[in-house]
Protein backbone atom coordinates (compact mmCIF):
# COMPACT_ATOMS: atom_id res chain seq x y z
CA UNK A 1 0.00 0.00 0.00
CA UNK A 2 1.36 3.43 -1.44
CA UNK A 3 0.78 7.09 0.66
CA UNK A 4 -1.77 6.93 -3.11
CA UNK A 5 -3.68 5.20 -1.25
CA UNK A 6 -7.06 5.74 0.65
CA UNK A 7 -6.63 3.29 3.27
CA UNK A 8 -3.68 5.39 4.05
CA UNK A 9 -3.31 8.15 6.51
CA UNK A 10 -0.76 10.09 4.29
CA UNK A 11 -3.34 10.16 1.67
CA UNK A 12 -5.43 12.38 3.48
CA UNK A 13 -4.97 16.67 3.98
CA UNK A 14 -4.54 18.05 7.38
CA UNK A 15 -8.14 18.30 8.98
CA UNK A 16 -8.84 15.04 7.56
CA UNK A 17 -5.82 13.35 9.25
CA UNK A 18 -6.37 15.09 12.51
CA UNK A 19 -10.50 13.71 12.08
CA UNK A 20 -9.28 10.18 11.50
CA UNK A 21 -6.65 10.37 14.53
CA UNK A 22 -9.13 11.68 16.50
CA UNK A 23 -11.38 8.42 15.53
CA UNK A 24 -8.45 5.87 15.71
CA UNK A 25 -8.52 7.15 19.69
CA UNK A 26 -12.43 6.51 19.78
CA UNK A 27 -12.15 3.33 18.24
CA UNK A 28 -9.55 2.07 20.86
CA UNK A 29 -11.13 3.57 23.71
CA UNK A 30 -14.21 1.52 22.33
CA UNK A 31 -12.99 -1.72 22.18
CA UNK A 32 -10.88 -1.93 24.76
CA UNK A 33 -13.76 -1.75 26.98
CA UNK A 34 -16.42 -3.81 24.68
CA UNK A 35 -14.05 -6.18 22.24
CA UNK A 36 -10.35 -5.86 22.97
CA UNK A 37 -9.78 -9.31 21.46
CA UNK A 38 -12.50 -10.34 18.63
CA UNK A 39 -12.70 -13.00 16.25
CA UNK A 40 -11.78 -12.54 12.82
CA UNK A 41 -14.86 -11.27 10.97
CA UNK A 42 -15.61 -10.86 6.98
CA UNK A 43 -17.45 -7.67 6.90
CA UNK A 44 -16.09 -4.23 9.14
CA UNK A 45 -17.67 -4.22 12.82
CA UNK A 46 -20.71 -2.11 12.85
CA UNK A 47 -18.65 0.24 15.99
CA UNK A 48 -16.17 1.13 13.74
CA UNK A 49 -18.70 2.91 11.25
CA UNK A 50 -20.33 4.20 14.35
CA UNK A 51 -17.67 5.79 15.53
CA UNK A 52 -16.33 7.11 12.23
CA UNK A 53 -19.55 8.88 11.81
CA UNK A 54 -20.16 10.42 15.82
CA UNK A 55 -16.75 11.78 15.56
CA UNK A 56 -17.83 13.47 12.46
CA UNK A 57 -20.83 14.64 14.20
CA UNK A 58 -18.71 16.30 17.30
CA UNK A 59 -16.27 17.70 15.10
CA UNK A 60 -19.07 19.46 12.70
CA UNK A 61 -20.92 20.39 15.52
CA UNK A 62 -17.75 21.44 17.22
CA UNK A 63 -17.57 23.72 13.97
CA UNK A 64 -14.11 21.87 13.27
CA UNK A 65 -13.35 22.09 9.05
CA UNK A 66 -12.95 19.53 6.91
CA UNK A 67 -11.05 19.44 3.14
CA UNK A 68 -14.07 18.62 0.16
CA UNK A 69 -14.63 15.82 -1.57
CA UNK A 70 -14.04 13.15 0.65
CA UNK A 71 -16.93 12.63 2.96
CA UNK A 72 -19.03 9.99 2.07
CA UNK A 73 -17.59 9.12 -0.86
CA UNK A 74 -14.50 7.56 1.33
CA UNK A 75 -15.95 6.61 4.30
CA UNK A 76 -15.66 2.43 3.39
CA UNK A 77 -11.65 3.43 2.94
CA UNK A 78 -11.44 5.39 6.94
CA UNK A 79 -13.67 2.57 7.82
CA UNK A 80 -11.06 -0.04 6.73
CA UNK A 81 -7.95 2.14 7.71
CA UNK A 82 -9.80 2.56 11.78
CA UNK A 83 -10.13 -1.48 11.34
CA UNK A 84 -6.91 -2.25 10.16
CA UNK A 85 -5.64 0.42 12.62
CA UNK A 86 -7.51 -1.46 15.44
CA UNK A 87 -5.60 -5.49 14.32
CA UNK A 88 -2.20 -3.37 14.21
CA UNK A 89 -3.28 -1.85 18.08
CA UNK A 90 -4.58 -4.99 19.47
CA UNK A 91 -1.48 -6.89 18.39
CA UNK A 92 0.67 -4.63 20.07
CA UNK A 93 -1.58 -4.77 22.78
CA UNK A 94 -1.29 -8.26 23.12
CA UNK A 95 2.58 -8.29 23.04
CA UNK A 96 2.88 -5.78 25.70
CA UNK A 97 0.54 -7.97 27.56
CA UNK A 98 2.38 -11.02 26.78
CA UNK A 99 6.16 -9.43 28.22
CA UNK A 100 4.54 -7.61 31.28
CA UNK A 101 1.73 -10.81 32.91
CA UNK A 102 4.77 -13.20 33.76
CA UNK A 103 6.48 -10.81 35.96
CA UNK A 104 3.41 -8.75 37.36
CA UNK A 105 1.86 -12.34 38.31
CA UNK A 106 5.34 -13.86 39.22
CA UNK A 107 5.32 -16.60 36.88
CA UNK A 108 9.23 -15.97 36.32
CA UNK A 109 10.77 -15.92 39.28
CA UNK A 110 13.29 -13.10 39.81
CA UNK A 111 16.57 -12.87 39.29
CA UNK A 112 18.03 -13.41 42.76
CA UNK A 113 16.64 -16.51 42.83
CA UNK A 114 19.31 -19.38 42.63
CA UNK A 115 18.20 -21.65 39.61
CA UNK A 116 17.46 -25.31 40.15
Amino acid sequence: MTDQSPLNLAWYGPCWKSFLEDAKGECRMEHALENPFPTLVNDLPASVTEVLVAVLVTWDQDGKKFEAGIWPEQKPNMAQLLYNDLATWRSDLKKSAISIAPVQYSLIPPPSVPAQ
